[in-house]
């Protein structure tokens, strides 16, 4: 671009030298620095308090250490108080001072400190003589061995962990004695000595208090008792359970927050149009890195989803996080934890979901009948219709092109992952394969795609931690010339009465004439060409922890990201050739495009981007008394660049050879490259206090430079606040009800770049900088082409940030011991600033753009969760609903010349999803009914309205039905309310699980396509089935016959003198619906019968997805796309599979 008022173009510098020589700094320092002292080393530790109670000394020598305290409540004698003061002295040095002139003692099993009562010699005697030894194996529920599981006799310091199987052994004294099974994430288990049968076999259920409780947030994590945010989280089993290809899907409805619509199910196009409360796409971030692709993510390789919804949460990532934040943790190894090798497949069968049928060939020929019989009534109501008119022909062929066209897919999915670790090192790996064939008989359609994954954590030094981790996928698309739209729109369109082939010529498609298409050859590689499509993308990432030894609490933190995408895709069109049959001649004939000279044409595209992430975290976290302080500062880099090349050729003589060299030289030949380069720098701060778990602080924010404004930087922050309600003393009578109430509030403000952005992207301009752009207009001299330049904008220099300010509220309450919980959030945003050009700028393409518009959303979020056993069942019902709506503030516009068109298109505070339209009032019953109704624009004085025609309403009462009477009569297509149910129940091996979602508050707008039985006189092609559902004489030849009623309009001219064209409710469908999601039923063989084989857990599974929807309309799936022709798309897909789970 040349810089028209020749300044120089301004950009953020460079940060290539400066992000390298800072990590090359940080890394030589955190290696060099430090004395390398092995990690196994006892650590000691301080305390300096007068006295404090032994619950209390348990939790500060847990926020000093990494042990874990296990005791049951009637040990601990509250009332008394022991000297604290202890300097740089080993846990277990501690507990023995403490512990010396009691009745208690305790043992340690790896970082699990179990408190007994002591039991004397005379105790211990006695038992000896009663004593014997009880064996197992300890599982979880999901019957997976449970390494280092603490198991002790209660009262006495008799204790033993399982080993690496789970395995057990233990002396108990007597058959009375009672056996704790204790293990961090699970409930403590009792048995007495004398269950036998219990103890051969224990589960330990996974305690819900603390299996979510570290919730993954922006730059750190937060327990869930402290978070104070609006974050919603999916774990691991949610994901796998879903069964999709594409990971957007899996998210849709699992949490509260989340608005999707999915509007195909063509392998690679399967995506979701996902929103944040419905502002707008998120930014990803995987592993810390964000502008990542999750969607091809192999769900086994995710840990969990964490989703950031309002400002508080989402504002430590500035001008990225105005829509809302989705974070993807992946997995990792466990320390000390056995190699365990887990291997899933599945197989499918994919089939359409609620999809459009096309007519019989005796349906067909008789609303051909009726097309023309109607034709002339509309002319004359008199006219006379001869039963020749009416009388069906004898056709040799009633192709279901449907069923020709559509087939059941293969889907099969496989993942084998390998994780483990010791003391020091941990590790993922992980290699997955999805293949995903398509519906459509040719066998055209397919994508296969390769997962791997390797995440690495090591402790290499007694305070240094490296990670470092590798992720990459290979997507290979394969589709055929044409694109599905065109293959769907002509299964409607080809007539039933052609063939998909002629016998005598089963080298040539079929079809019924110029003008008709024959949707099988479209579909065939080999008639109509093929598209080919290969996506790489690789993740790369590596970071060096360090643990400051003198300054407790403090850790420093550098991270590389490194992200690579690569995209190749190759077009080969082949222009097709059809045979025709001429039934007067009876004679064969080829189509048109025989004779076209020019038999293919080649596009090629080459495509390459990468980006570079450096973070740099200063990390303080500690506590001081009461008071806790978890708190950072990260200084972030970003260098990315994307670049494509694409060329394209026309007239092939010949398909033999489908490369460049194949076709003419110098004929439709186009080049092209595109280039853009990002950079951005940020400063991120986050500070969070609390005081006894009690009361909550949170301060964050994120100072941003762009290049997409003359001033770059900009600074965007967030606060919030809580209170646990619960933790007061005079919230205890209610504790045995209510044992968790938490309110929170938060305000943020954030930078809006998706306008200023999306024009760089687009045309590589600024709206605040003026230019030039090359290639411009062409113009020739002889047989040279010159390209001028072409001015682009007139700029403005003020042009600056967006900004999105949100409020948010929010509680947070479990009730009953967790058998009951749930949150409630609600929100308000305001957008100010949005770009807009003045509506007096008569400068055209050239106007300039001002920060002129601004909006506001406003909704609310319920979320509530049940689950419980009774006797050996445990169940699970959960729930959410989330609604949001935008609403237009200030809207740049001109002058209106009435009070109607004011209201109608001055859009200032109206919802943003409003239709505006006629109000259909039914259908005109009789000629009668017609000659006393308000005179219809287009209508030629009512002349041309059959019975059966729509009647609308004349709103203004003024006689006509014109534009004036349209009014807001619907919504857009995108719902405005979602919901989830997730309900489940399992039996010893036996689960059984259900996902239903759904939407609402949504009106589906029929396109065009699929208003009209026929194009205008087009009664050559096919139409759909549903319009035998229509208004229609009962018999045309006689002029007295009845009108019979239907669903549709009777058929005819659409497209030149008609009335039930007009954008109405009639057309305005109702979008709710309601989907069963995913049902699975699984059965988890017991391990006394696998452990024969070596086998640590072995599942199968069967699980149906998109089985079942309930829906106002039968004619269509909710979620199919609006367009012009809306039905004619690739349709939503129904899979049934079986599925295998192994574990070694």
């Amino acid at each position: 671009m040349i810089d028209k008022d020749e300044k120089k173009e301004s950009h953020l510098p460079s940060v290539r030298g400066p992000f390298i020589s800072f990590f090359l700094a940080l890394g030589v320092f955190l290696l060099s620095a430090f004395p390398v002292e092995l990690y196994a080393q006892k650590k000691t530790i301080t305390l300096d308090y007068k006295v404090l109670g032994l619950v209390e000394l348990f939790k500060k020598i847990e926020e000093k250490s990494d042990y874990v305290f296990f005791y049951y409540d009637e040990l601990i004698d509250k009332d008394v108080k022991v000297p604290a003061r202890f300097k740089n002295m080993t846990v277990e040095q501690i507990l023995d001072k403490v512990f010396a002139n009691t009745d208690l003692t305790y043992s340690i099993n790896k970082k699990q400190i179990t408190i007994n009562k002591k039991v004397s010699k005379q105790e211990k005697t006695k038992k000896e003589d009663q004593s014997h030894i009880v064996k197992g194996v300890v599982l979880d529920q999901a019957h997976e061995p449970l390494p280092g599981v603490s198991i002790m006799v209660q009262g006495t310091d008799i204790g033993t962990i399982s080993d690496f199987n789970g395995v057990y052994s233990i002396d108990v004294p007597s058959n009375d004695s009672k056996i704790i099974f204790s293990y961090i994430g699970f409930t403590p288990t009792t048995y007495s000595a004398k269950e036998t049968n219990k103890l051969s076999e224990v589960v330990l259920v996974e305690d819900t208090k603390t299996i979510d409780e570290v919730v993954v947030v922006g730059y750190s994590t937060r327990t869930r008792e402290k978070l104070i945010s609006s974050v919603s989280t999916i774990n691991n089993q949610e994901l796998i359970n879903s069964s999709v290809p594409n990971l957007e899907n899996a998210l849709t409805g699992r949490v509260s927050g989340v608005f999707s619509r999915q509007t195909s199910g063509e392998p690679g196009s399967d995506g979701a149009d996902l929103k944040i409360r419905g502002f707008g796409s998120a930014l990803v971030v995987v592993d810390g890195i964000p502008g990542r692709n999750y969607s091809d993510i192999d769900p086994s390789e995710i840990e969990s989803i964490s989703i950031l919804k309002d400002a508080s949460a989402a504002a430590v990532y500035g001008m990225q996080g105005a829509n809302g934040v989705i974070l993807v943790t992946t997995r990792r190894g466990g320390k000390n934890k056995k190699t365990t090798l887990d291997v899933n497949t599945n197989f499918g069968l994919q089939m359409p979901h609620n999809y459009p049928r096309p007519a019989s060939t005796m349906l067909w020929q008789t609303l051909v009948c009726e097309y023309y019989a109607n034709t002339k009534l509309i002319n004359d109501k008199n006219a006379v219709i001869t039963s020749a008119d009416m009388a069906a022909r004898d056709y040799a062929y009633n192709t279901n092109w449907y069923e020709e066209m559509i087939k059941n897919a293969p889907i099969t999915q496989s993942n084998i992952n390998i994780s483990g670790g010791s003391d020091k090192v941990s590790y993922f790996i992980s290699a997955g394969h999805l293949y995903q064939g398509g519906i459509w008989t040719t066998d055209s359609t397919g994508k296969n795609r390769f997962n791997f994954r390797s995440n690495l954590d090591a402790d290499i030094l007694r305070n240094l931690k490296l990670s470092v981790g590798v992720g990459a996928v290979i997507n290979i698309l394969n589709y055929p010339g044409s694109a599905s739209y065109e293959i769907a729109r002509n299964i409607k369109y080809m007539a039933p009465n052609i063939p998909v082939k002629w016998p005598e010529h089963d080298d040539y498609y079929a079809f019924g004439g110029e003008g008709t298409v024959n949707p099988m050859a479209l579909a065939d590689k080999k008639a109509s060409g093929y598209s080919k499509k290969i996506e790489r993308n690789l993740n790369v990432d590596f970071s060096l922890e360090y643990k400051v030894p003198f300054v407790e609490g403090l850790s420093l933190k550098a991270a590389v990201g490194y992200t690579q995408s690569d995209l190749w895709s190759k077009n080969w069109n082949m222009n097709i050739v059809y045979m025709g049959y001429r039934e007067d001649a009876r004679e064969y004939y080829e189509s048109a495009s025989a004779s076209n000279a020019n038999k293919a044409n080649l596009s090629l595209e080459d495509g390459f981007s990468y980006n570079v992430t450096g973070q740099g975290f200063i990390n303080y976290i500690r506590s001081f008394g009461n008071h806790n302080i978890n708190s950072g500062l990260v200084f972030e880099l970003s260098d990315a660049e994307n670049r494509a090349t694409f060329t394209s050729r026309g007239e092939f003589p010949s398909t033999v050879l489908d490369m460049m060299a194949g076709g003419i030289a110098n004929k439709q030949v186009t080049n092209g490259e595109v280039f853009r380069k990002y950079r951005t720098a940020s400063f991120i701060g986050r500070f969070s206090y609390d005081y006894l778990s009690k009361y909550f602080i949170d301060f964050n924010f994120r100072y941003d430079g762009a290049q997409y404004f003359a001033d770059k930087w900009g600074f965007f922050p967030s606060a919030s606040i809580g209170w646990m309600l619960t933790n007061e003393k005079f919230m205890n009578p209610l504790k045995k009800a209510l044992n968790e109430f938490k309110i929170r509030a938060s305000w943020g403000k954030l930078g809006d770049l998706s306008d200023a952005s999306r024009y760089y992207a687009n045309s590589e301009q600024y709206y605040f900088q003026s230019g030039y752009q090359y290639p411009g207009t062409p113009m020739n001299f002889g047989d040279r082409t010159i390209y001028g330049l072409n001015p682009t904008l007139n700029p403005n220099p003020d042009f600056t940030w967006a900004t999105s300010s949100m409020i948010n509220a929010g509680v947070d309450f479990k009730l009953w011991k967790g058998m009951l919980g749930g949150s409630i959030d609600v929100f308000y945003r305001q957008r100010n600033g949005l770009p807009a050009q003045k509506a007096n700028d008569n400068a055209g393409s050239l106007a300039t753009w001002y920060n002129l518009d601004h909006d506001n959303t406003r909704g609310f979020e319920l979320s509530l969760n049940h689950q419980h056993k009774i006797g050996k069942v445990n169940y699970f019902v959960g729930g959410n609903v989330s609604w949001s709506r935008t609403k237009k503030g200030n809207i740049e516009h001109g002058r209106f010349t009435s009070g109607y068109d004011e209201w109608k298109w001055n859009t200032e505070g109206h919802w943003n999803n409003v239709r505006w339209g006629y109000n259909c009032i039914g259908h005109y019953q009789s000629y009668e009914e017609i000659a006393n109704a308000p005179m219809h624009n287009n209508s030629n004085n009512n002349s041309v309205i059959l019975p059966g025609d729509l009647k609308y309403e004349d709103w203004n009462g003024d006689g006509y039905i014109d534009n004036y009477d349209q009014r807001p009569i619907g919504r857009n297509a995108y719902p405005e309310l979602v919901y989830g149910i997730n309900l489940g129940l399992s039996w010893k091996g036996l689960a059984f699980s259900m996902f239903w979602q759904g939407g609402a508050l949504s009106n589906f707008q029929i396109g065009a396509f699929d208003m009209d039985a026929f194009k205008e006189g087009a009664t050559n092609l096919n139409t759909w089935e549903y319009f035998k559902d229509r208004w229609h004489r009962a018999d045309y030849t006689d002029p007295n016959s009845e009108w019979i009623p239907g669903y549709f309009p009777a058929v005819r001219d659409f497209t030149s003198v008609t009335i039930n064209r007009l954008g109405s409710n009639f057309w305005m469908w109702n979008g709710s619906y309601i989907r069963l999601k995913n049902v699975e039923l699984g059965y988890t063989l017991p391990q006394r019968i696998t452990q024969k084989a070596n086998i640590k857990q072995l599942k199968i599974y069967a699980n149906i997805y998109n089985c079942l929807t309930f829906s106002s309309q039968k004619f269509f799936d909710p979620e199919q796309p609006e367009s012009q022709f809306s039905f004619a798309s690739y349709p939503q897909i129904m899979s049934f599979n079986v599925g295998v789970n192994l574990k070694f």
